[in-house]
């Protein structure tokens, strides 16, 4: 009992660095500080974050302030502090770059595509283009060690304040006829060439313009607009956020490896940015992200997601004993995920039998998953998501207690279905909406439909992977079987459908 009491204090001591229980306060304001103060009161603030971490570990916020900067490192906290008695709105960590209403005719280009493919000035073309690199914008600037158009500048969004309205469907080409010379068109996604109004592309690997198909000069001049930006809002190690907003971050909002809490925070408006590593073309960004193979000791809770390209929270990334991979010790529970492509997302790959160990994702509610503002139609938008890309079960995961509501599905796998157990979950859902895909988006099972006063439903499937329907003239009935076959599809127990009307 005293060794484990030792153990257990000499715990909490190795966390006191990034909790902030012993570090001075230095205090932050984008609107009224000077990176010239002390930063050691309230009324004496500096102005920005990066210099702030200069002066200490334990970072406070102005409620209602906006930064436009992300941050890197380890061993700090950010958290919020108010002036007066009166409650502010959050502080801000934005990844936004603003086409200011008075500088957007001057940004913005008015061009069309030639015969030969590319963008040349033309007074009643209806491509715009829009150089990043150009003086006049307003928000984020970039303050990252790579600062190049390679990163910064990979745009994943457009985004109207004036009616919160995104913008969200980057293609992978300018034109039809570009698209159809490439080798790798990954048709089954939306984001093939621009052809409607606010479509836009990049050139992938050179991010230095933007092109938008526009119609009407108006949707873009004389308009204020904002982009978000290719960048990740925190990455790191050993810090904790209370009580911040994330917004505009064409790729990640948080980012970790160990040791991290993420409590009480906001993430609106994440990712779309286009992968710059992967051999095909692929657009990413999520809420919150741990990697496999260097995540211990973290906790996500009381938080709300949306509008997240992706998925809200994931755990990803390869494992391996030869590089002494750890997961471990990852909670997330008691969040609420909006209009997210996915809620919650396992993807692993591993081949000697090495899995995270003590993770949940416990008494989340998920609303209308799929609908993140992106036009994200694909056949993994799902609350729950796996890609286990190993021949071995993940045990030590616990999905339950969770409820979903509406979306375009329950659970996606793209490998044996009862690879991650999901628990007991409840999901609300119309007739015949989407519960199960797997397999590539070739294995769809959908809610029980009433039919002529009897309802029908699947409950089992053959050794060809051809569903077994079954019949029943009471829902209550037909909620049992269906729910039971679920259960033994995904390895799990408890799961529970509640279905409303068409």
């Amino acid at each position: 009992m005293i060794l484990r009491r030792c153990l257990h204090i000499a715990a909490v001591l190795l966390l006191l660095p990034f909790t902030g229980a012993a570090a001075q306060a230095v205090y932050v304001s984008s609107s009224r500080g000077d990176d010239s103060a002390s930063g050691l009161s309230a009324s004496d603030p500096v102005r920005t974050i990066a210099h702030a971490r200069e002066l200490g570990s334990d970072i406070r916020l102005r409620e209602g302030d906006t930064f436009y900067e992300y941050l890197r490192g380890r061993g700090f906290t950010l958290r919020p502090y108010r002036e007066g008695r009166s409650r502010g709105s959050m502080p801000v960590i934005s990844g936004f770059r603003i086409i200011p209403e008075a500088a957007s005719s001057r940004l913005w280009q008015r061009g069309s595509r030639d015969s030969e493919g590319s963008w040349h000035p033309d007074s009643g073309g209806c491509i715009w283009r829009l150089d990043l690199m150009a003086d006049g914008f307003a928000g984020y600037t970039g303050n990252v060690p790579e600062n190049d158009h390679r990163n910064i500048h990979n745009v994943g969004a457009l985004y109207d304040p004036a009616t919160d309205k995104i913008y969200g469907r980057k293609c992978q080409c300018m034109s039809r006829e570009e698209f159809e010379t490439l080798s790798e068109k990954k048709t089954e996604s939306p984001y093939r060439y621009m052809e409607r109004d606010m479509d836009f592309f990049q050139v992938r690997g050179d991010y230095r313009y933007l092109y938008v198909l526009a119609s009407d000069p108006g949707m873009l001049q004389d308009r204020e607009l904002w982009l978000s930006m290719g960048a990740d809002g925190i990455r790191g190690n050993e810090f904790s956020v209370t009580g911040v907003k994330f917004t505009g971050w064409g790729k990640t909002a948080v980012r970790g490896g160990s040791h991290i809490r993420v409590t009480g925070c906001i993430f609106d408006i994440i990712g779309g940015s286009t992968h710059e590593y992967e051999p095909y073309w692929i657009r990413f960004g999520n809420g919150v992200e741990f990697w496999a193979d260097q995540s211990v000791d973290v906790e996500v809770c009381d938080c709300r997601f949306s509008r997240v390209f992706d998925t809200a929270t994931t755990i990803q990334g390869p494992m391996s004993r030869d590089k002494d991979s750890r997961c471990s010790d990852i909670h997330i529970h008691h969040n609420v995920m909006e209009r997210c492509r996915q809620d919650f997302e396992v993807w692993v790959r591993s081949g000697d039998g090495l899995m995270p160990e003590r993770c949940s994702f416990t008494r989340n509610i998920g609303r209308d998953c799929g609908h993140n503002g992106f036009d994200t139609c694909e056949y993994n938008n799902t609350h729950l998501l796996h890609y286990i890309l190993s021949p071995y079960r993940v045990e030590d995961i616990a999905v339950e207690d969770n409820e979903f509501y509406g979306g375009m599905g329950l659970y996606y796998a793209n490998s044996a279905m009862d690879n991650m157990a999901i628990g007991c979950n409840i999901y609300h859902c119309a007739q015949g909406a989407p519960v199960i895909r797997g397999l590539y988006g070739n294995l769809e099972i959908d809610a029980p439909v009433r039919e002529n006063g009897i309802y029908r439903f699947a409950e089992g499937m053959t050794d060809d992977g051809e569903l077994i329907w079954g019949y029943a003239r009471s829902r209550r009935e037909a909620l049992r079987r269906f729910c039971g076959f679920i259960n033994a599809l995904t390895g799990g127990s408890g799961f529970r459908l509640k279905l409303g009307d068409r």
